[in-house]
C-alpha cells in the first residue's frame, strides 16, 4: 500500500509542475548558461553541516562543501550545460585529499570537452596541484604562492608533566606508536622520526606530482622555486606555474573567454546550489514511477568515545545507526564515511562488530577521509573493501595502555589520598597511587591482549595471516598509497569511488541509486539542534590547544584503560 501511495502522490505532484517544468523547459532553450562558478573560501568543509536550528538563523549561506562540488561536476560532465568552469580560491584552505578527489573530477569535466580555470588569492599545495590541472591557472594581482613544504610534527608534554607533577605510568606495543612518546620524551624516537620522514616526504611527492603534470617542469627547478618562498605570483608565471594574473573582477571574462563564449564580458553564470536544484528536480522525476535502491552513507568522524552523547564520534550512536540499516530493506549497501585517528579500543570494537553483523547482509564499504587510524582503522577492518585517499593518513594498528599518577601534582597543592581496599588490585586505575612491578606486568599483558586481537580483526577483515599484518602494524603510520602497497587498502578513491564500490558489490546500476548520508550524534535539546560545525581540519590547532588535548588523551587513559589513537599531526597538506 506505500508503494501505491507514494505513486500516487508522486504523479499529482509531478501533474501540478508540468506548467512549470514546460516554462522552464523554454528558458532553458533561450538562455544558455556558460559558467558554473564554484568559490571555496577560507576552510572547505567535507559536507554542508548545517541544522535545522541553524538554518533558521543563518544569516549567510553556508561555505561551499566538497560534496556540493563534486556533484556539480559531476553534473556537468554528465550533463552539460555550461561551457565553461570556474573555480575561485578565496584564500581557500584545502586539504591534499580534498583536492585529490576535485582531480578525479576534473578529469571527468575535461572528458566532457570543457575547460575549467582556477583562480586563487594564495596558492597552498593542494590548491596548486588543482590549478596546474586546470586548463588556465591566474593568480590575484598581489598574491603570492603559500606553499612551503610538508612538516611531520608531534607536541611533546614530558616537561609540562613535570611541572605539573604528573607521573605517566604507561605501556605500548609497537616502536611506531607515537602516542606515549608525547607524555615521555622530549623529542621523536629514532623509529618515531623514520616514519615521519617517510610520510613527509611522500605527502610532499604527492603535492608535486600533479603540478609537474599539468605545468611540465623540471622537479628540481620547481622544488629551488618553492624552496625559495615566498614567490609572488608574477614570479609564479615567469616559472611557469601559473598562466597569469588577474584581478577579482576580470576572472569572469578570463574563464568565458578560456571557454569560448563569444561575448565574455556579459558572461552568464550560474552557482553550485542553483545547477544543483535543476539535477535534484530530474531525479524527482525519475522517482515517481519507482523507489530507487538506497547506498547509505554513515559517519564515524572524531575521537571514538565510549559515550552516547560524547563529542567526536559516539559509538553507541554509530552501533545504532549502522544496526537501522542492516534492518531497513530499502538499505542495500553501506558506506562507511571514516575521518578519525581512533580513540576508546572497546568503543572500536564494539563499531566493529555492528560493521561485522551489516556486512554478513549487506555489502559495506569504508571510505577513508583525512584520517582513518588506529581505532579508525579498526573499525573499517570489519568492511568488505577498504577504499583510501592517497594522502589519507591510516594504519597506526596497536594501542596505549597505562594512565597519569597524580600524586606529586596533588601534594603540591596540599591535598592527600588516603582509603582502605579489599581485593588487590581495587586500586590499579586510581590515579592517586602508582603501580607495584606485578600490576605494571599485569598491565602489560592486557594491552598485549588488545593488540593481538586487533592484529586478529584486521587478519580476519584482510584475508592475511596474523603474521603479515604484525610485520605493517606496530603501531606505524602510512598514506592511503603506501597502505594499498601493503593490503592494508584496497583501492585509490574518494566517496564516490566507495559509492560505486559498494553499489558493485550489491549488484546494483551506480548511476541509478538513492544515496543518503547519516553522521550519527546526539540530537536532543539544544545541544543537538546546534551541533553541526564539520572537524577542524588535521594540524588546524594551535601549539597550546594540542598541548592540552594530549593532557586530556592522557587523562582519558585512566577511565578508558586502553587507546588505540594516533596524535600525529602534518602541516602543509591543508
Amino acid at each position: 500500500m506505500g508503494w501505491i501511495f507514494r505513486r500516487l502522490w508522486r504523479s499529482f505532484r509531478l501533474f501540478l509542475s508540468l506548467p512549470l517544468l514546460a516554462l522552464r523547459a523554454v528558458l532553458k532553450s533561450v538562455i544558455k548558461i556558460d559558467l558554473l562558478v564554484l568559490e571555496f573560501k577560507g576552510p572547505v568543509p567535507d559536507f554542508t553541516e548545517t541544522s535545522p536550528l541553524q538554518k533558521l538563523i543563518a544569516q549567510k549561506e553556508p561555505p561551499l562543501s566538497l560534496a556540493d562540488a563534486l556533484k556539480a561536476l559531476d553534473e556537468v560532465a554528465a550533463h552539460g550545460g555550461p561551457k565553461g568552469v570556474l573555480i575561485k580560491l578565496d584564500r581557500a584552505q584545502l586539504a591534499l585529499i580534498q583536492v585529490q578527489a576535485l582531480l578525479r573530477a576534473f578529469d571527468r569535466v575535461k572528458q566532457a570537452g570543457i575547460k575549467i580555470s582556477v583562480w586563487g588569492e594564495g596558492l597552498s599545495g593542494p590548491a596548486l596541484m588543482l590549478s596546474s590541472a586546470a586548463d588556465g591557472a591566474l593568480g590575484s594581482s598581489l598574491g603570492s604562492l603559500e606553499f612551503l613544504g610538508v612538516r611531520v610534527r608531534n607536541i611533546f608534554v614530558h616537561d609540562l608533566m613535570g611541572i605539573l607533577g604528573v607521573v605517566p605510568l604507561l605501556h605500548r606495543h609497537g616502536a611506531y606508536k607515537s602516542m606515549a612518546d608525547m607524555f615521555t620524551r622530549q623529542s621523536m624516537s629514532e623509529a618515531h622520526r623514520e616514519m615521519s620522514e617517510e610520510l613527509a616526504q611522500d605527502l610532499h611527492d604527492q603535492i608535486l606530482a600533479p603540478i609537474i603534470l599539468g605545468r611540465p617542469r623540471d622537479r628540481e627547478q620547481l622544488c629551488a622555486t618553492f624552496d625559495a618562498a615566498p614567490v609572488s605570483h608574477e614570479a609564479a608565471v615567469e616559472a611557469g606555474i601559473l598562466d597569469g594574473v588577474a584581478y577579482r573582477d576580470e576572472v569572469k571574462a578570463r574563464a568565458a573567454t578560456l571557454a569560448g563564449v563569444e561575448d565574455p564580458e556579459k558572461a552568464r553564470a550560474l552557482t553550485p546550489a542553483a545547477y544543483l536544484a535543476r539535477a535534484k528536480k530530474r531525479r524527482w522525476r525519475a522517482s515517481v514511477w519507482r523507489d530507487l535502491p538506497r547506498v547509505q552513507v554513515i559517519d564515524i568522524r572524531g575521537a571514538i568515545k565510549d559515550e552516547a552523547d560524547a563529542r567526536g564520534c559516539a559509538a553507541p550512536l554509530v552501533c545504532e545507526a549502522v544496526d537501522e540499516a542492516r534492518e531497513d530493506k530499502g538499505v542495500r549497501a553501506v558506506v562507511l564515511r571514516i575521518d578519525s585517528p581512533g580513540g576508546s579500543v572497546l568503543a572500536s570494537e564494539r563499531i566493529w562488530r555492528a560493521v561485522k553483523r551489516l556486512d554478513g547482509e549487506k555489502p559495506v564499504v569504508a571510505s577513508m577521509g583525512r584520517v582513518a587510524a588506529s581505532g579508525g582503522y579498526y573499525a573499517a577492518a570489519a568492511a568488505r573493501s577498504i577504499v583510501a585517499h592517497a594522502g589519507t593518513l591510516t594504519g597506526s594498528i596497536g594501542v596505549v595502555s597505562g594512565k597519569m599518577h597524580l600524586a606529586p601534582a596533588l601534594r603540591r597543592w596540599g591535598v592527600s589520598v588516603d582509603g582502605v581496599q579489599v581485593g588487590a588490585r581495587a586500586g590499579l586505575i586510581d590515579p592517586d597511587r602508582g603501580w607495584s612491578e606485578a600490576e605494571s606486568e599485569a598491565v602489560f599483558r592486557e594491552l598485549m591482549h588488545y593488540y593481538e586481537t586487533f592484529l586478529k580483526r584486521v587478519a580476519e577483515g584482510r584475508k592475511r595471516t596474523r603474521d603479515e599484518i604484525d610485520a605493517v602494524a606496530q603501531g606505524r603510520v602510512y598514506t592511503g598509497l603506501r597502505a594499498q602497497g601493503l593490503g592494508l587498502v584496497d583501492q585509490i578513491g574518494g566517496l564516490r569511488v566507495a559509492i560505486d564500490l559498494a553499489a558493485q558489490h550489491a549488484d546494483l546500476d551506480p548511476t541509478k541509486l538513492e544515496v543518503e548520508r547519516i553522521w550519527p550524534r546526539p540530537s536532543r535539546g539544544l545541544a543537538g539542534l546546534l551541533r553541526g560545525a564539520s572537524a577542524a581540519p588535521l594540524g588546524a590547532s594551535p601549539y597550546v590547544s594540542e598541548a592540552l588535548a594530549a593532557l586530556e588523551e592522557g587523562l582519558a587513559l585512566a577511565r578508558v584503560g586502553v587507546l588505540a589513537y594516533c596524535p600525529l599531526q602534518i602541516e602543509g597538506i591543508s
